[in-house]
């Protein structure tokens, strides 16, 4: 329960951010969802797709894949964006590189976790991909 309290709580959060910043900037009556293109950086097909507000940002997720079953746990979340931009992976924030990746280990509790990764630049733009990724122990 503190566990799913604490993601909706990411959730309004973020929500609230998007809206205040949109909310005080001209957002171009052109915006518009985006697929990432399939060939970059040898993703698999559930691995393709990235949420796009503004066609200026990316966000790929490489590892883990959506709905993936895993025993171990802490587990990383690696992914690529726009060079420099800041990505937030659940509450954790951090910076792409120079080439636009980014990772960290997250520990994940039994059962579903959901992972919700967002990536925003200094404009506004922003990128959200949300996982769900299973611990299951023996």
């Amino acid at each position: 329960m503190k566990k799913l309290f604490s993601v909706l709580l990411l959730i309004a959060v973020f929500g609230g951010l998007i809206i205040y910043r949109e909310s005080t900037k001209k957002v171009s009556e052109n915006t518009s969802a985006v697929i990432a293109p399939t060939a970059e950086i040898g993703k698999t097909n559930n691995q393709t797709e990235s949420t796009n507000i503004n066609s200026g940002m990316s966000l790929d997720i490489i590892a883990p894949a959506d709905k993936a079953i895993v025993t171990v746990s802490p587990i990383e979340v690696k992914g690529k964006t726009l060079p420099g931009e800041t990505v937030f992976i659940n509450e954790k924030e951090m910076k792409a590189d120079s080439m636009g990746n980014f990772s960290t280990t997250i520990v994940l509790d039994e059962g579903e976790n959901y992972i919700i990764i967002v990536a925003n630049d200094k404009d506004g733009n922003y990128a959200e991909r949300d996982l769900i990724v299973t611990l299951e122990t023996q």
